[in-house]
């Protein structure tokens, strides 16, 4: 995602560790492109037209599904200053349904509306009756949270979490789990079944213990690895580089609850081209597979403080999961969560 719109959302996320480790990479092997079929669970997209770079980047990734979620203008990067605050979803739910009609089993579009919009479960009713496939909110972004003061479990909302609980809508909620959690845990209490992706760990990548009560509590609940813009991925990276093995835990003792995905916001802006995609993609990857790592996020970071990557700089530790917590996190995981198969 922009800057400009994430700056405040994912500070309580990071922990600022050290440097990036020293010495040339050690890798563990790669797993082939065409070893899983990757259902990647979070993606932003500006229009129909970005979608012809989507799909090569995706087939040189080895990315054969993607899950779009729709957000407002602000995050599109079409309005600098809108008093609004929630500019024109609408346009982007059409331009993310038209895709996934065009492009079936490969393309899943969820829409997405303002907090404060009390029509929100009719024109999701809406979208779902004409092919859509889910829900994505923003309640708990801390900008919108902020800018409209409407609580996760406002009675408005109530009606939407039960109509996807009924009908098993699927949900990409972005809710930070350590700011909200009396919100979050009342409404998840109220819908047992609702199934929802809480991204970036659930805003809760430093407090590890939040995640396992989530994931010990709320069986419907899953968590994407996704990061956001490099100046705020690169301290979590970092934060993961010195506790792979805490991290690592985590993720295999939870390897049903975990999504795939990378979080990029692309426009039609000809810098964000296949090459950008795919390394982006690529770069999840590596942090998933490989023991040690670099990728673009880790790239833009130093370039951004006027540094090169080098033996020296640049480099990670990844967290090197094997095979079956893969298959897990690229497949089984984000078809259970979609409906398309169930364990």
């Amino acid at each position: 995602m922009k800057p400009r719109i994430l700056a405040i959302l994912l500070i309580s996320l990071f922990a600022l560790g050290g440097r990036a480790g020293a010495g040339a990479p050690k890798e563990a092997p790669r797993v082939r492109a065409d070893k899983f079929r990757i259902i990647d669970a979070h993606e932003h997209v500006e229009s129909i037209k970005c979608v012809p770079k989507l799909l090569r980047a995706m087939a040189g990734a080895g990315v054969s599904g993607m899950m779009l979620v729709a957000s407002p203008e602000e995050l599109l990067g079409d309005v600098q200053d809108s008093k609004k605050g929630f500019t024109d979803p609408d346009a982007n739910n059409e331009e993310i349904l038209e895709i996934q009609k065009r492009h079936l089993g490969v393309f899943f579009g969820f829409a997405t509306f303002a907090p404060d919009d009390i029509d929100m479960l009719e024109k999701l009713k809406g979208f779902i009756e004409r092919g859509g496939t889910g829900l994505k909110l923003y309640n708990g972004h801390y900008d919108f949270y902020t800018r409209f003061k409407i609580p996760l479990d406002a009675p408005h909302l109530m009606g939407v979490y039960s109509y996807c609980e009924k009908n098993r809508i699927p949900v990409v909620f972005h809710a930070n789990a350590r700011l909200y959690w009396p919100e979050l845990k009342r409404l998840l209490d109220a819908h047992p079944n609702l199934v929802v992706n809480l991204p970036h760990f659930a805003m809760s990548l430093i407090t590890p213990a939040r995640i396992r009560e989530l994931f010990d509590n709320y069986p419907n609940v899953y968590a994407d690895v996704s990061l956001g813009y490099f100046e705020y991925a690169y301290p979590s990276l970092e934060f993961i580089s010195s506790r792979t093995s805490l991290i690592g835990e985590l993720i295999r003792r939870y390897k049903t609850r975990f999504l795939f995905g990378a979080d990029m916001v692309l426009t039609e802006n000809p810098r964000e081209d296949t090459i950008y995609i795919s390394r982006m993609l690529t770069g999840y990857r590596n942090l998933l597979e490989k023991r040690r790592y670099t990728s673009i996020l880790i790239e833009q970071f130093f370039s951004s403080l006027g540094e090169k990557k080098t033996e020296e700089i640049g480099y990670l530790n990844g967290l090197g999961l094997d095979e079956d917590t893969l298959r897990h996190i690229y497949e089984l995981n984000p078809r259970r969560f979609l409906g398309l198969a169930r364990d």
